[in-house]
């Protein structure tokens, strides 16, 4: 039983989940973890801003539509983590013990 984990829930992420799940075997699950409820689909944001749709037709919503795919869907809890201060870059910091997913 494998327990399989796809992060981020953006295009990439619920493609991947999708095209894992006639891969996997009886027994393993799938997860998917994203950062909201809902999935909007960017490059349609054109179309509503001009009224060709509205932002109900781009959107969907990911806990539903992974249930009805049997992946587990999980909303990634907010970061307790911060930017560091002087003397520091972000991107060379260490890792703060309390960031959380």
């Amino acid at each position: 039983m494998a327990n399989v984990v796809v992060l981020g829930a953006g295009l990439s992420g619920t493609i991947m989940a999708y095209e894992l799940v006639p891969q996997l075997r009886k027994g393993d699950r799938l997860s998917l973890i994203g950062q909201g409820p809902r999935y909007h689909f960017v490059p349609s944001n054109p179309w509503v801003a001009v009224g060709w749709r509205e932002a109900k037709d781009i959107s969907i919503d990911l806990p539903d539509v992974m249930a009805r795919k049997h992946i587990n869907y999980f909303r990634r809890a907010p970061s307790a983590c911060t930017r560091p201060t002087t003397g520091s870059s972000w991107r060379t910091a260490a890792p703060s013990p309390t960031t959380t997913w």
